[in-house]
């Protein structure tokens, strides 16, 4: 199950996929699958409960703010901007 800040990770995959090419799709999968595995092994888990929810929820509004701002664009029929605060910020623009 995909929850949580693991949800966060896809966001950061897809950054680095954009920035390093189609290439390093496969070499990164396998790099976040190793770092959750050993995390698992180690019971990392036990460390990341103590998070607080708000954190979280936060962190995941945030992500889903940005992810909003990028298909705003779309809808307007403009071009989305590179970066996810570069969208955000240029949506009085657009609108």
């Amino acid at each position: 199950q995909v929850s949580g800040p693991a949800a966060g990770l896809a966001v950061l995959v897809f950054e680095l996929v954009r920035e390093h090419g189609i290439a390093a799709l496969g070499p990164v999968i396998l790099l976040a699958g190793a770092i959750q595995l050993i995390a698992g092994l180690c019971r990392a888990g036990v460390w990341f409960r103590m998070t607080s929810p708000a954190v979280v929820a936060g962190m995941l509004s945030g992500i889903g703010i940005l992810i909003v701002a990028s298909q705003a664009h779309v809808l307007m029929d403009a071009a989305p901007k590179a970066r996810g605060l570069e969208n955000f910020a240029a949506l009085p623009a657009v609108v």
